[in-house]
Order: structure tokens, then C-alpha cells, then sequence
């Protein structure tokens, strides 16, 4: 069997958390064996894109989607709704009714699988690596193009719920501020019943392709906050660094999206302790410093720094340049540093 490049685009992998190498620029002994002790579970996760031919970068970055071992739960106050989902072969029950995604090596080697736009995350992961004598799950170019179509519908069916929750917003807080100005029983005994969405809209029937181009123009109405793909998680720092697999053979159950960011947050927060020691380092350091320099005059230097020469008036603008000069070298140190520093 030949061998293939790890992680291929438009196949299935198992994916696992480097957590020493996602924290490894901190360059701090004690955060990495920290990592060194945290759990790591496989998950399996379609890839979506990725550029693992760049070679000028040690890590690449890549785009996956969690395979859920049910269909996601709806999220309404997100616009989220289960139907916003493809099943995976074996699995073929859907709200919808859509026809499953067909793998090239046939059914995955699970009861109940679903993809879904809003369960994804960004990833980091090394020089691709060459397997062989593993089953490749792959889309073939016409199915991955038909996961491409269905999970952009998805998302504009999203948008377009969204508006329509926005819109309803807008009209209650316009009709609470009213109320005040009429009278009570005039005002609401002739109020116009709240926007809704269209009969078709409300129902969790087929988006077209057209239905999607109408919504995209809306989309610059919604909050510019709107967390994107990955919105039921926090937002995190750089992607973690991340290894794969075509080999599922170390899979034995589905691991959650939630899950995996859990992981997130366990390395976010050995980060956090690690900047936190080093701020407290440096500003132990700027307070010697500080405290070595308390005691000089500007005007009459000692002669502690320069000797005996440095009270003559010929060296004291010397002395003064150098204590200006740790001055500003502290200032940076702070500014570097981050607010928080000597408070």
C-alpha cells in the first residue's frame, strides 16, 4: 500500500493535543512539565483544508470539523438548530432527510456520525508525516463539494435566524420605550403584532443556493461579534499544536468538541501561570534595581558607580546619562511586560 501524506484534506483522521509543543515558546521548564502531565484523548475530525505543503513554517495550520457521534443540539438563542448537520455513513437518519456523505473506504467504523459547521476548530500541526497499510476515509471531490454546498446553507439559515431574532429585539425595545408616551390600554390594544420569519423560514426545510446569496446580504447588519464556527467555545490564543493519525484503530469512542476545548483551557491557563511567574520575576528584578538606584543623587553623584573621578564636574553628565538610561531600560521592561507590572 502506498504511502500518504498525514493530514490529507477531505479524509477522516484521529487527532490528538501536542500540549508540550503548543506551549513550547514560553520557554519555561515549569509550564512544560505541567503539560507533560496533562490527559490527552483522540478525536476524529474531518479536514477540511489545510496547507501542509508549505514548507517555509514548522506548523501548519489547518480547518477540521469535529464527527459527533449524535445530531448537535439546538441552540436557539444562537440560531442553531439540529438539522444544521450532514450524517456519515453508516449513519443515515436525518431531520431533513439528506442523503449521507459516502467515504471512498466505505462506512466509518461508528453507529451514529454527523458533521456540522458549528463544530470546529483551528488547528497547528507539524511537517506532514507518511503512513501507510491504514484504511483511507476519504470524500471524493464531488462529495466533499456537497459537504462544501450543505454546510454553507447551514450557515446562511443561521444568519438569516439571527436577523430575524435581531429584528424582534429591535421591536420590543422600540415598543417598551413607547409605552410610556400613550396610554396603556390605546398602546397595547393597537400594537402591531412582532416581526416574524416567513412561514418557509420558520419551518427546517432546504435552503438553496439562492436562499444563501439573499441572506449574504444581510450579513453586515449581524453583531460583529458573531463567534463564528466555533460558537458554542471560548475564544483561545494561538491554535494548539495538534499530531494526526489515518489510523483509527486507537479510537473507541467519539470524544466530544467540548471535550478537546476543555483541553484548550487546561493549556490556557498553565500559560497564564507562566506569565504570571514571570511577571512577578521582573518585578522583583526592576524593584533591586530601583532600590540600588534610590539612594544617588542626579545633581552629586557618588562615587560608588564611577569611582572617585565621577564627582568632578567633568563626569557628572556621564553619571546622569547612565542613570537615565536604566531608567528608560526599566520603563521598556514594563511596557513590555504588560499592565499589572509594580502594581
Amino acid at each position: 500500500m502506498a504511502c500518504i501524506p498525514v493530514p490529507l484534506p477531505g479524509t477522516f483522521a484521529v487527532m490528538s493535543i501536542d500540549p508540550v509543543a503548543s506551549l513550547e515558546y514560553l520557554d519555561d521548564p515549569q509550564a512544560l512539565l505541567a503539560c507533560e502531565k496533562l490527559e490527552q484523548k483522540n478525536y476524529v475530525v474531518y479536514v477540511k483544508d489545510g496547507n501542509f505543503f508549505d514548507r517555509t513554517n514548522s506548523y501548519h495550520d489547518y480547518t477540521v470539523e469535529f464527527l459527533l457521534d449524535e445530531l448537535p443540539h439546538a441552540v436557539p438563542d444562537q440560531g442553531i438548530e439540529p438539522s444544521m448537520s450532514i450524517p456519515v455513513l453508516p449513519t443515515t437518519a436525518h431531520p431533513l432527510g439528506r442523503e449521507p456523505l459516502r467515504p471512498t473506504s466505505g462506512a466509518l467504523p461508528w453507529s451514529d456520525c454527523y458533521l456540522s459547521p458549528f463544530h470546529g476548530a483551528e488547528v497547528r500541526a507539524g511537517a506532514a508525516i507518511f503512513e501507510e497499510d491504514a484504511p483511507l476515509y476519504e470524500l471524493a471531490p464531488r462529495e466533499r463539494g456537497r459537504h462544501d454546498r450543505l454546510m454553507t446553507i447551514d450557515t446562511a439559515r443561521r444568519r438569516a435566524l439571527q436577523e430575524a431574532m435581531k429584528m424582534r429585539q429591535t421591536y420590543a425595545s422600540n415598543v417598551s420605550s413607547m409605552r410610556p408616551l400613550a396610554d396603556n390600554a390605546a398602546s397595547t390594544s393597537h400594537s402591531p403584532p412582532p416581526p416574524d420569519l416567513d412561514e418557509g423560514e420558520d419551518s427546517a426545510s432546504e435552503y438553496s443556493v439562492e436562499d444563501w446569496e439573499d441572506s449574504n446580504d444581510t450579513a453586515d447588519t449581524l453583531d460583529s461579534d458573531d463567534p463564528g464556527p466555533s460558537y458554542l467555545f471560548p475564544a483561545h490564543g494561538a491554535p494548539p499544536v495538534v499530531t494526526f493519525t489515518h489510523d483509527f484503530s486507537t479510537v473507541d469512542v467519539l470524544h466530544t468538541p467540548s471535550e478537546f476545548f476543555a483541553e484548550v483551557e487546561a493549556l490556557d491557563r498553565i500559560a497564564e501561570a507562566s506569565r504570571a511567574r514571570r511577571r512577578a520575576a521582573t518585578e522583583v528584578d526592576t524593584g533591586r534595581v530601583s532600590n540600588a538606584l534610590e539612594g544617588y543623587d542626579d545633581e552629586k553623584p557618588t562615587n560608588l558607580l564611577l569611582g572617585p573621578s565621577a564627582t568632578r564636574g567633568k563626569k557628572e553628565p556621564r553619571v546622569e546619562r547612565f542613570i537615565r538610561a536604566v531608567r528608560r531600560r526599566l520603563r521598556r521592561i514594563v511596557c513590555v511586560l504588560g499592565p499589572g507590572v509594580g502594581e
